[in-house]
């Protein structure tokens, strides 16, 4: 089955899984440090479409990955990090890489290496809030640094943040939706969105959400209006995505989100205004573990799929 395929990327219980529609071909790997990863404490996957390389935070550092061998980045080779402890990797609006650091500090990876981004050390440590607009753009996280979120309702590990333009984004937290602009003291409740929200994500422009029985739907913040999607498999049959046991993941700088279920992965790709089509890209996925990261190449066919308990 694990055949024919040369290039591969794996996972910390990180696994990686490839998908030829035409062959079923796969190639699955598993690394842990035991053959090169500093950490099994995974806090974060990026791919860089631009140049290839997979970027792995974890409890131990920042490690870039380029299918054969790890380059581990830690206080001792880059101290502007602050902290070897990694707990928010993302990709901001402007699709700069962003790292923040357990003791506040934000670092970039540019040029496929990292240096200091924004200087937080000592009045952001455990005070991840200050970071709470890190994958919207660079105006909107300068904006919530100077002015935190507060802190009761919003923190770095629980919002998703979708970017409506460089002023404006909408971050979802505990199933609501809340508005934060350049004109906004602190995001704002969108009233007019439902309070059952489970999943939210943004392709071709538009602004979709998941709601708590698995209902897809459209939603115009400014219009505030909802449309419903009908769901499809490749063949045109309708598509179900199960009340347990399954995960949509997307976050800034992904395409399309991408659905685990029942061993099997899916992308969902918009096909009109009215219609979601969900085209399989794995199978064989471990069941009985939790991911917590996603990443998905459509250029290079490469899923990649991390967790945060079963580490590196």
């Amino acid at each position: 089955m694990f055949t024919k395929r040369l290039r591969f990327f794996g996972f910390i219980f990180f696994t990686v899984f490839l998908f030829q529609p035409v062959f079923s071909q796969f190639q699955i790997n598993h690394f842990t440090t035991e053959n090169g990863l500093p950490s099994n404490g995974i806090k974060g996957l990026q791919w860089d479409e631009s140049t290839g390389f997979l970027w792995i935070a974890t409890e131990a550092g920042m490690v870039r990955y380029n299918g054969m061998s790890f380059k581990i980045f830690d206080i001792n080779s880059n101290p502007e990090l602050g902290s070897n402890r990694i707990v928010k990797l993302e990709t901001n609006a402007e699709g700069k890489i962003l790292v923040a650091g357990d003791e506040g500090n934000l670092s970039l990876v540019k040029e496929n290496t990292i240096s200091l981004f924004y200087n937080g050390g000592g009045v952001t440590k455990n005070n991840y809030n200050y970071y709470c607009a890190i994958s919207a753009s660079d105006t909107l996280l300068r904006q919530c640094f100077k002015n935190p979120w507060p802190k009761d309702i919003f923190s770095i590990h629980d919002n998703t943040i979708v970017s409506l333009y460089d002023t404006a984004c909408v971050a979802k937290v505990k199933g609501r939706l809340y508005y934060y602009s350049i004109t906004t003291a602190e995001p704002v409740r969108i009233t007019a969105a439902p309070s059952n929200i489970k999943y939210v994500f943004k392709t071709s422009g538009q602004l979709y959400y998941l709601d708590s029985i698995n209902q897809l739907f459209s939603f115009d913040v400014y219009l505030q209006q909802y449309r419903q999607q009908t769901m499809e498999d490749a063949e045109g049959n309708p598509f179900v995505i199960q009340k347990e046991n399954s995960g949509l993941f997307w976050q800034a700088g992904m395409q399309s989100p991408v659905l685990i279920q029942a061993g099997k992965a899916w992308v969902l790709e918009k096909q009109n205004n009215k219609l979601f089509r969900f085209r399989k890209i794995a199978t064989d996925i471990p069941e009985n573990t939790l991911f917590n990261y996603v990443q998905y190449s459509k250029k290079a066919s490469y899923l990649f799929l991390g967790t945060a308990s079963k580490g590196i």
